[in-house]
């Protein structure tokens, strides 16, 4: 819990709180990855990235040039955004899914 401040940032089991370097990479996390590139298994808040986004269950936002979720419960905002489990896989520019 706390604050992830540093180039590449790792961590097992459940994060919650910001995580903020040039590689975010979390099994769980609730609250904020902010950096280059966010790769998380379960996210719940808001991952903010200037290159790559990419979580296995999203629920909340992701904002990128590139957003992958398998399962989203929420937004994408992005060039490229890709929801595999959903009715419209892939949408630029904006994508959501509830």
């Amino acid at each position: 819990s706390g604050l992830d401040f540093g180039m590449v940032n790792h961590t097992t089991g459940h994060f919650s709180g910001i995580g903020c370097g040039a590689l975010n990479i979390a099994e769980e996390c609730t609250g904020i990855q902010y950096g280059y590139v966010s790769w998380v298994g379960e996210m719940s808040g808001v991952q903010l990235s200037w290159l790559f986004s990419r979580a296995n269950k999203m629920r909340g936002l992701q904002i990128g040039l590139i957003n992958y979720s398998q399962q989203l419960v929420g937004v994408q905002i992005g060039a490229i955004n890709i929801i595999t489990d959903s009715p419209v896989p892939f949408f630029p520019v904006v994508n959501v899914h509830f």
